[in-house]
C-alpha cells in the first residue's frame, strides 16, 4: 500500500516539458511539448522562432517562452488561428512569453473565423507577456475572447492586426480583465466594408481594463480605438490617443455602462460625430477624464445620443468640431459634470463651444469654461427643447460671434443660471435669450462682455433678482491667456456671500458667485490624487501631499497635519539634518561645499524641480508627478501656475498654467 500510494503520488506531481528546437529538450516542437503534457504541467520553451500552429487539446497546463516574448517566436502556418485555447480547458490554463504572428482566421469556419493570433473559446485563460502582431480574422484579428469565462491579459502588446470587427482584439461574452495592455495600430473594416473597432470590440461582455492603451488604431465605421456594444465596461488610467473612424474615433459605446478614471482622450479624429468618445445609449460616470485635442463634424470631445453621463473632475480642453459642441454634443441625453474645466474648446461652424444641447438636459455646478469659441454660445448653447441648469459657473474670455460668448439660449430652449460669472467676452455678449425661450437668471455677475450684458432680446438683468455688473475681483486674471490667472476670489471681492441665499458654501457661509463657491466649491480636486480642498488637502496642487501621506524629506507638510515631519532623521549630538559631515551645523543636507558645517544656505536646491539654476532655493516643483493639473516653479513670487497633464508627454495649446492656483488656498475672506 506505502508503494502503491508513492507511486501514485509520483505520477500526480506537475511535471516540466522542455522544448528545444536542437534537441535538448523534450520535444522539438512547442505542440509535442503539449501533447506529452497532463494537467498541471509546464511546457518550457526554448528561445527561437517556430513555425507551427499549436492547440492546447483541454490540457490545463502552462506554456511558456522561457526567455520571454522578445526572443520566442510562433510564426503561424495561415490556416486558422496560431495558438488554440478552445477544448475546455480549466483554470491555470496560461500562455506566456511569445511573439506570436502570420495567423489568419478569417476562413477558418470552425471558430467562426475569429482570433487570427489567439482564440480563446469558454477558458477563464491567463495570457502574459504576448506580442501578436500581423495577423487577421473576420473577429479580433489578433486575439479572441469568446465566452470569456474569466480570462486576463497580462502586460501583453497587440499590435498591427486586421479584422472586420475588433483588428486586435475581440471579446464576446462572458467576463475579462485587461492589465497593461498596449492595443496598437491595429485596423477594422477595408475599402466598402463597414468596420468596428480597430483596436477592440467588446460586445455583450463585462470588462475590466487597468493601464490599457489604445493607439492609433483605425476602424471604417465605428469606434477607432475602441466599440462596446451592451454588456459593461469600467477602465482606469486608461489612453485612447490617436485613433480614428468615421465615429468614435477614440471609442465608440452603444447600451454600455462605462466607468472612466483617470483616463486619457487625446488626439482622436472622427469624420462625423465623437472625435474622442462616442456615446450612443450608454450610461457614463466618469472622474478625472481628460479629453483633449481631439476632432470631429459635430462633438469633437464627446457626442451623446441618448444614455445619461455624470462626471467630476473633467478636463475638455482643445478639441475642435467642425460643426457643433466643441467640448460636448449632447443630442437628446442627460449630462452631468462638476469641478470641470472647459478649455479652448472650439465650434467652427455652430454652436456651442464649450457644451451644445440639441434636445438634451444638461446639469453643470462649480466648473470653468475658459477662451470657448463657437458662432452661437461660446461657452454654452441650449438649443430648443433642451434644458440647462448652470450653478456657481465662471466663464471667461469666451467667443460668440452670432450672439454670445457665455450663454445662448433660442427660443423654446430652458435654461437656469444661478451664482456665476459671465465676464470678458471677447466676441458676442455674455448672455442671449430669444423672447420665447424660458430663462431664470439669478445672482449673477455679468460683466464687461464685448458685446454687451445680454442680446437676443433679453433684457439686462443687472440690479435685479441678486445680478450684477461689477469687477469680479478675481485673485489675478489678465486677458492675456490663461497663463497667469487664478479665478478664485481674493479678499475683498463684492461676490464673497453675494450669491443665492437658498444655496451655501460648503463652510455654512452664504454663497459666494463663481466656481469656486457654493456647496461644491470646496469639492475641487485639481491634482487629481483623490482628496479635495474641502477633505482637508492643503496642497491640492501636488499629488504627494494629502492627508495621511507619507511624510518625505522635504521641508513640507506632506501629510497635511499642520507640522512638518521631515523624515530625514538626525545626527546623533548634531543639530543638522542628517547626511552632512559636520556637527551641530545649520545646513541643508544636500551641500555640496567642503565645509558642511554652520552653513546658512543652500547650494543644491533639494526641490524636484528642473530649474535652470539648481543653486535656486525654489518654494515649489516646476515637474510635479500629478496626473491632473501639474504646478509649475512659481519664481518666488508665490503665484503657482496649473497646467493640464498631457498623456502625449508635455503642453499642448492653451495650458491652464494658474487658472486655479489658489484652490488649494482657504478663502480669504
Amino acid at each position: 500500500m506505502i508503494l502503491t500510494m508513492s507511486v501514485l503520488s509520483s505520477i500526480s506531481e506537475a511535471a516540466t516539458i522542455a522544448v528545444d528546437p536542437s534537441g535538448g529538450g523534450d520535444a522539438t516542437t512547442i505542440q509535442a511539448g503539449i501533447d506529452l503534457a497532463a494537467d498541471g504541467d509546464t511546457v518550457e520553451v526554448a528561445p527561437g522562432t517556430y513555425p507551427e500552429d499549436i492547440d492546447f487539446g483541454g490540457r490545463t497546463i502552462s506554456v511558456e517562452g522561457r526567455g520571454g516574448s522578445a526572443v520566442t517566436l510562433i510564426s503561424g502556418s495561415g490556416a486558422g488561428p496560431v495558438v488554440r485555447i478552445d477544448s475546455g480547458e480549466g483554470a491555470g490554463t496560461a500562455l506566456r512569453g511569445f511573439t506570436i504572428s502570420g495567423g489568419d482566421a478569417t476562413g477558418f469556419t470552425d471558430t467562426d473565423a475569429s482570433g487570427g493570433g489567439v482564440y480563446v473559446d469558454g477558458v477563464a485563460a491567463v495570457l502574459d507577456d504576448l506580442v501578436i502582431s500581423g495577423n487577421a480574422a473576420e473577429f479580433g484579428g489578433g486575439l479572441m475572447l469568446s465566452r470569456a469565462a474569466g480570462a486576463t491579459v497580462l502586460n501583453c502588446h497587440i499590435t498591427g492586426n486586421t479584422a472586420t470587427s475588433g483588428g486586435n482584439l475581440y471579446v464576446y461574452g462572458g467576463s475579462a480583465a485587461l492589465d497593461g495592455v498596449v492595443l496598437e495600430a491595429g485596423a477594422a473594416g477595408a475599402s466598402g466594408v463597414d468596420g468596428y473597432g480597430g483596436g477592440s470590440v467588446f460586445y455583450s461582455a463585462s470588462v475590466t481594463a487597468d493601464r490599457v492603451e489604445w493607439l492609433s488604431n483605425t476602424a471604417t465605421k465605428y469606434g477607432g480605438g475602441h466599440y462596446a456594444y451592451n454588456g459593461d465596461l469600467s477602465c482606469t488610467g486608461c489612453t485612447l490617443m490617436a485613433n480614428s473612424a468615421e465615429s468614435g474615433g477614440g471609442g465608440y459605446l452603444s447600451g454600455t455602462a462605462l466607468t472612466l478614471t483617470g483616463t486619457s482622450v487625446i488626439g482622436n479624429s472622427a469624420t462625423q460625430n465623437g472625435g474622442g468618445l462616442g456615446l450612443s445609449a450608454a450610461t457614463t460616470a466618469a472622474s478625472r477624464l481628460h479629453v483633449e485635442g481631439n476632432s470631429a463634424s459635430y462633438g469633437a470631445g464627446a457626442v451623446m445620443v441618448g444614455g445619461t453621463f455624470e462626471g467630476g473632475s473633467l478636463l475638455f480642453m482643445d478639441n475642435t468640431a467642425a460643426g457643433g459642441g466643441g467640448g460636448v454634443y449632447n443630442d437628446g441625453g442627460t449630462f452631468g459634470a462638476w469641478n470641470s474645466l472647459f478649455i479652448g474648446n472650439v465650434a467652427a461652424g455652430a454652436n456651442g463651444g464649450g457644451v451644445g444641447l440639441d434636445a438634451g438636459v444638461a446639469t453643470i455646478t462649480a466648473s470653468i469654461f475658459y477662451a470657448n469659441e463657437a458662432y452661437s454660445g461660446g461657452s454654452i448653447h441650449v438649443n430648443a427643447g433642451s434644458v440647462a441648469t448652470l450653478t456657481n459657473l465662471t466663464l471667461v474670455e469666451n467667443s460668440g460671434a452670432g450672439s454670445a460668448g457665455g450663454a445662448r439660449v433660442p427660443a423654446g430652449g430652458t435654461m437656469a443660471l444661478v451664482n456665476s460669472v459671465i465676464a470678458w467676452s471677447t466676441a458676442g455678449s455674455g448672455v442671449s435669450g430669444d423672447p420665447a425661450a424660458t430663462l431664470s437668471i439669478r445672482y449673477n455677475d455679468i460683466y464687461m462682455n464685448s458685446g454687451g450684458a445680454t442680446s437676443g432680446g433679453l433684457a439686462d438683468p443687472s440690479g435685479t433678482l441678486g445680478n450684477v455688473a461689477v469687477d469680479p475681483g478675481f485673485r489675478a486674471h489678465t486677458q492675456d491667456g490663461a497663463w497667469n490667472d487664478d479665478l478664485c476670489l481674493a479678499a475683498g471681492s463684492l461676490l464673497i456671500d453675494a450669491g443665492d441665499p437658498a444655496l451655501l458654501d460648503a463652510d455654512g457661509s452664504a454663497s459666494d458667485i463663481g466656481a469656486c463657491g457654493g456647496p461644491l466649491g470646496q469639492s475641487w480636486d485639481v491634482d487629481w490624487d483623490g482628496w479635495t480642498t474641502g477633505a482637508g488637502d492643503c496642497d491640492d496642487q501636488d499629488a504627494t501631499v494629502f492627508p495621511g501621506a507619507p511624510e518625505r524629506c522635504d521641508g513640507q507638510d506632506d501629510d497635511c497635519d499642520d507640522t512638518v515631519d521631515n523624515a530625514c532623521g538626525e545626527d546623533t549630538g548634531d543639530t543638522g539634518t542628517s547626511g552632512d559631515s559636520g556637527s551641530d551645523d545649520t545646513g541643508p543636507i544636500n551641500d555640496s561645499d567642503t565645509d558642511p558645517a554652520d552653513d546658512t544656505a543652500p547650494v543644491d536646491d533639494t526641490d524636484p524641480a528642473d530649474d535652470t539654476d539648481p543653486a535656486a532655493d525654489d518654494s515649489a516643483p516646476l515637474d510635479d508627478t500629478a496626473p491632473g493639473l501639474k504646478v509649475t516653479d512659481d519664481g518666488g513670487d508665490g503665484c503657482g501656475c496649473a497646467q493640464a497633464d498631457n498623456a502625449a508627454g508635455g503642453p499642448a495649446g492653451l495650458l491652464l498654467a494658474g487658472l486655479l492656483a489658489g484652490l488649494a488656498r482657504r478663502r480669504a475672506a
